[in-house]
């Protein structure tokens, strides 16, 4: 009963009071009088590409009517603009954190992080070139990517929840937009790919009690404490085969501490 309270709840939440209360920032509705308002356009889309993901314009009118209202296939065609693009987007990013909850991960390791082990990723989702103007794509061959969408999310660990969703141009990489906006609070521990954080990042970050985990390339640079200057694939290679794990603080990067060095374990 609890799980079915809690889906009315968010179902009022999104599917009629954040629309109600986006629909004229998002540009959507300019007059009182309007008939397919934020509400009734969420609730048509949602609730008719549920049902059938193809659903043409007087398919989708066919949900319109059951919602008492009448209006004709053009009005719904017209609504399919930027204005519509921005309220479902506000939507979509605010409500699947939301609903989007898991099990969490019960271990040793995560209970220093009193603040939580955030897991963020993203991915790149090729769109239709007509939508270029909105999504602006990769590049690529003879215009091959002209639209794409980036698609990050961050996932916290230790609870089971989805703590951010956020969208951008797939040309961007994933160190700007919204999510780099996004700060982590302080004791919490990231885990990323390399391509999240520069060295700057990691020092910033470490000093502000934000801590992380990353990969390496395989052509990184550091010294370890005798001060000599490897690269990843060397120093493994130097390492005696019984070892077969090993955990050492290492000067990341040039030597010269102003050219961007940073130090950090190290664990292979």
């Amino acid at each position: 009963m609890e799980s079915r309270a809690r889906l009315s709840e968010l179902a009022q939440r999104f599917l009629v009071e954040r629309p109600k209360e986006l629909e004229r920032t998002s540009g959507f509705v300019k007059r009182r009088t309007a008939r397919l308002d934020g509400p009734a356009f969420v609730q048509m889309c949602v609730l008719g590409w549920m049902n059938n993901g193809s659903a043409s314009s007087s398919q989708l009118n066919h949900v319109v009517a059951s919602l008492g209202l009448h209006v004709r296939n053009q009005a719904i065609e017209e609504r399919f603009g930027p204005a519509g693009s921005s309220l479902l987007r506000h939507l979509l990013e605010e409500a699947t954190g939301q609903l989007l909850q898991g099990q969490g991960v019960e271990t040793p390791l995560f209970e220093p992080e009193a603040f939580g082990v955030f897991l963020q990723d993203g991915s790149v989702v090729s769109l239709p070139n007509e939508l270029s103007t909105s999504w602006r794509g990769s590049g690529g061959p003879s215009g091959s990517n002209e639209s794409g969408v980036r698609i990050q999310a961050r996932w916290e660990m230790r609870g089971g929840g989805l703590h951010g969703l956020w969208m951008q141009d797939a040309r961007r990489s994933e160190r700007q937009g919204p999510a780099k906006d996004s700060p982590y609070p302080e004791d919490s521990l990231r885990i990323v790919d390399t391509a999240y954080l520069s060295y700057a990042d990691m020092r910033a970050a470490s000093q502000s009690r934000r801590f992380w985990i990353t990969g390496v390339k395989a052509d990184m640079l550091f010294s370890e404490k005798q001060g000599r200057l490897w690269n990843l694939t060397e120093w493994l290679r130097s390492l005696p085969e019984s070892e077969q794990v090993v955990e050492v603080w290492v000067r990341a990067g040039k030597r010269e501490p102003r050219a961007g060095a940073l130090d950090c374990p190290a664990l292979a």
